[in-house]
């Protein structure tokens, strides 16, 4: 399955393609701390595993190995995507929560013009 984020510093929407939407925090990677991005990422592991009707966890930790084989890819389009440090910290986030997904980046302006020409 695909999970696709639409990020702003005020909201991210997502998408598990197939399944529903949900929204969590906003994060502008340019300005939201390294944990920050984490805990917001967990919280969509959350709404992931609710989706997937995997059972509730205290632990994030729990859920990543049984979401794991079900999104396969991430598509992550984020505003603040400028520099090597934040997307790096991006990435170590989804990749510690997501641990079996691809992951590719782009431009909340990618998005947006990606969204225009559908």
């Amino acid at each position: 399955m695909k999970l696709i984020a639409e990020s702003g510093a005020t909201k991210t929407d997502w998408a598990v393609v197939g399944l529903g939407r949900f929204r969590t925090a906003g994060l502008n990677l340019s300005h939201t701390p390294a944990a920050g991005i984490l805990d917001i990422v967990a919280g969509a592991a959350e709404s992931v595993a609710t989706m997937l009707n995997i059972p509730d966890s205290e632990n994030v930790s729990d859920i990543c190995p049984l979401a794991e084989n079900r999104i396969t890819d991430i598509i992550f389009y984020g505003a603040g995507l400028v520099g090597n440090n934040s997307l790096l910290i991006l990435d170590k986030a989804l990749k510690t929560v997501f641990p079996g997904a691809a992951v590719a980046y782009g431009s909340d302006l990618l998005a947006a013009s990606r969204a225009a020409f559908r």
